[in-house]
């Protein structure tokens, strides 16, 4: 009789310790469904690593070797329109906004339209202000590579105009003679100024993709979408793992989303 009580307390044991298991294993589980849940839909690192990118004038192509995309520097340096204060600069302002604080916020659309317009207005006088800091100006080789390139391109002119007239041009001498003509102080300034004005026209356009990824964060918090988003996903998650019920009833989750 004692043996049987025995045998009987030790399955009674063995099954309390499988159902604790099993309790602990379906607690991990909803853990990390709701913890991954959370992290893909609130995550902005993609987001920001790809503005951060943008604003060093990078460019993604597909590497061969690796077998994956990746992010590299232009071969060509007066593509680069940013120095490392004005990446710094901008991106402080953008990770004031695109963050999940945003994201998990209730706006309704005046309220969209005035956050965009101050973001937008702060930023453009930011710049204005410290345009010398935030950009990087041409290098005295790039200035100097430019300068040749329209010299050249004034010798090639000048002997074919030469030919032309039945004339045979001597580069060297027209090269000289262009040259001696020429303020070349001037023409650095020049020069310098015109390499300035041409990266200039991505500026706009690099500015306005900045402001589409915060309005987009901002259209995600419309009305509070993304907070029922999430509460609507978690849902549909209680119906697969029921256990989930009783913990998002007693506060869980979702209470961080208020009702």
């Amino acid at each position: 009789m004692e043996r049987e009580d025995d045998n009987y307390f030790n399955m009674q044991t063995n099954a309390n310790v499988q159902s604790q298991q099993f309790e602990n294993m379906n607690r991990l589980m909803e853990q990390n469904v709701s913890t991954s849940m959370l992290e893909g839909q609130l995550n902005l690192k993609e987001e920001l690593n790809m503005i951060e990118n943008l604003l060093r004038s990078k460019v993604k192509i597909f590497n061969e070797e690796k077998g994956e995309e990746e992010w590299v520097v232009p071969k060509d340096s007066s593509e680069i329109l940013l120095s490392e204060y004005g990446i710094n600069l901008i991106m402080k302002r953008v990770r004031m906004y695109l963050n999940k604080n945003t994201l998990l916020s209730n706006y309704e659309t005046e309220t969209i339209y005035e956050k965009m317009e101050d973001f937008s207005n702060s930023l453009n006088d930011e710049i204005f202000m410290k345009y010398e800091l935030v950009f990087k100006f041409p290098n005295s080789k790039e200035i100097q590579d430019e300068l040749i390139k329209k010299i050249n391109i004034k010798v090639d002119n000048t002997a074919f105009n030469m030919e032309l007239k039945g004339l045979v041009p001597n580069k060297d001498e027209i090269r000289k003679q262009i040259i001696s003509e020429m303020d070349i102080e001037k023409e650095r300034n020049k020069t310098k100024e015109a390499l300035f004005k041409n990266k200039l026209k991505s500026f706009e356009g690099l500015i306005r993709s900045i402001q589409d990824s915060i309005h987009s964060a901002y259209l995600r918090a419309w009305n509070g979408g993304e907070r029922r988003s999430l509460r609507k996903t978690m849902s549909v998650s209680e119906v697969i793992n029921p256990a989930m019920m009783k913990r998002n009833n007693g506060g869980g989750l979702l209470g961080i989303f208020g009702k």
